[in-house]
């Protein structure tokens, strides 16, 4: 059957716009089934990462079941002067909690330097009610530590005006030594905490009170009887991560609430060696 040129035109056409669609298809096919390869490979060495470091790791990694507080590390201690200007970073991050008439707003930061564990506790009341003298207390901070051996502490910070404070546990041991500074805000006030002993708390639960007048504590918010983990970044778990990971891809360990708890970044191996500048050879052979 002879075809008209009229139809042979079409074809041609209809063929020349069919072949790029094709081509297209195909190639799309080929690079999702390369990233699928891809992605189980990573699923594959992320469940081996896994099963090696549940069988190696010998420390708690913080994952055991309940709430945790996630402590930050920092390069720089916090100054202790009650502003939370040196805390920013942490903020966002920082566990909020709210009474049940929405008049008592508090949120709790905590940050890991060599010098220290460092605790930072935002309120936001509607005045700020300083104890007196005697036992009336006011405004005030209850917290409850306790150590990866089982002591435990419970302290209780009831400033009678602005400023320095500094207190210790009431266990034998004294544990742990405590100071910080109390600073009052229109809308409430800042407590930054300092923790300078060398066995720190693996545990803590506070309390925030608030008090419409010396000795009349009208609501509360915290942890109640409920103690958080602390847990942050450990570094044996991400030289374990850098050490099993493949080069070139991040790794990262996390909590269930998606905390990180260690992190790699394994390099490429070089593939080819930079020669110095003045033994690279010339195009033109001299």
């Amino acid at each position: 059957m002879r075809l008209n040129l009229r139809t042979q035109l079409l074809l041609i056409t209809l063929l020349v716009i069919a072949l790029p669609i094709g081509a297209w298809q195909f190639a799309r096919q080929i690079e999702q089934t390369l990233r699928d390869g891809h992605a189980q490979g990573l699923l594959d060495s992320a469940r081996s990462m896994a099963l090696t470091l549940a069988t190696e790791h010998q420390t708690a990694w913080g994952e055991a079941a309940g709430p945790v507080l996630y402590r930050h590390d920092s390069e720089q201690p916090p100054y202790l002067d009650g502003y939370a200007d040196d805390w920013a970073p942490w903020l966002e991050e920082a566990d909020a909690m709210i009474s049940n008439d929405d008049l008592l707003r508090a949120r709790i930061a905590s940050t890991n330097h060599d010098s220290g564990l460092y605790l930072l506790i935002e309120v936001q009341n509607r005045h700020q009610v300083f104890s007196e003298p005697g036992g009336k207390l006011g405004d005030h901070l209850r917290l409850t530590l306790q150590r990866a051996d089982g002591l435990a502490a419970e302290l209780t910070l009831a400033p009678l005006a602005p400023g320095w404070i500094e207190t210790r546990g009431n266990n034998p041991a004294g544990w742990p030594r405590v100071q910080g500074y109390w600073q009052p805000r229109r809308d409430g006030w800042t407590l930054e905490l300092q923790i300078p002993e060398p066995r720190r708390p693996t545990r803590i639960g506070f309390n925030v009170h608030d008090a419409d007048r010396p000795g009349a504590i009208a609501r509360s918010i915290g942890t109640d009887n409920q103690l958080l983990m602390l847990t942050g970044r450990q570094p044996e778990l991400g030289h374990q991560l850098q050490r099993l990971a493949p080069a070139g891809a991040q790794s990262w360990a996390v909590h269930a609430d998606g905390w990180v708890l260690g992190h790699a970044n394994p390099p490429l191996p070089a593939r080819h060696a930079v020669l110095p500048a003045q033994d690279q050879p010339s195009w033109l052979g001299t």
